[in-house]
């Protein structure tokens, strides 16, 4: 584990514990035992699923607060991870609906011999609604984890146009000091230009003078 926060290398750590737990659950525990251990093992594994989503919801948060440089290869485990957890489970799901039907398939070859025909009718009806139960628990779990992917895209998308925003906003703030500096350029200069002006009319009404001086003093 490397490339995150240590809080994100926890999670990860714990979720790791509780993923591979859920395999041992799906592979062993419950294929391999029967009655309340296996109802008690199957609620364990229920649980663990809701665990792992739980962590990996604190690891999208986490990546978020990455820079930008870490953040894209650590939000791609994170898709990785949840990508497995849907898988397991679905399993779970799998083997849940495989051990029901052999505990109503064995229920139904246990009972009584009579009207077997009325039976295999009912074990054939049994095995087609958690036939269509597990294909509506595929397609259910397949829709998650498409919406999943999307909404990680958009939030993706998201801190782009963030970032995007503030790069603009860091570019008008310059523009506005270029602005506010030319302006102070512009008003010095037409300081200047009134002063030289005043300058320019005083020069012309002081040789106005010196002339009326010097014609009057030529007519006297």
């Amino acid at each position: 584990m490397s490339g995150g926060s240590d809080l994100f290398n926890t999670y990860e750590s714990e979720y790791h514990n509780v993923i591979n737990s859920l395999r041992r659950r799906t592979s062993s525990d419950i294929p391999n035992s029967s009655g309340e251990k296996r109802k008690e093992f199957i609620n364990a594994a229920k649980r663990e699923v809701e665990e792992a989503k739980e962590i990996l919801e604190q690891m999208d948060l986490e990546c978020r607060d990455m820079p930008e440089k870490d953040r894209h290869s650590l939000q791609h485990r994170v898709r990785a991870f949840w990508n497995d957890l849907n898988r397991q489970e679905k399993r779970l799901h799998q083997v849940i609906a495989d051990s029901n039907r052999e505990a109503v398939t064995a229920g139904a070859y246990t009972s009584s011999s009579h009207d077997s025909a009325n039976q295999r009718d009912r074990i054939f009806e049994a095995n087609q609604r958690l036939d269509a139960a597990t294909d509506s628990l595929d397609r259910s779990l397949q829709v998650a984890n498409e919406s999943e992917q999307i909404g990680q895209s958009i939030l993706s998308d998201l801190h782009r146009q963030r970032d995007q925003i503030s790069h603009a906003h860091t570019t008008l703030h310059q523009a506005d000091e270029s602005i506010d500096s030319a302006a102070g350029i512009l008003r010095g200069m037409r300081r200047r230009m009134m002063t030289n002006k005043a300058i320019t009319t005083m020069i012309i009404i002081v040789l106005i003078a010196i002339i009326g001086l010097i014609i009057y003093l030529a007519i006297r």
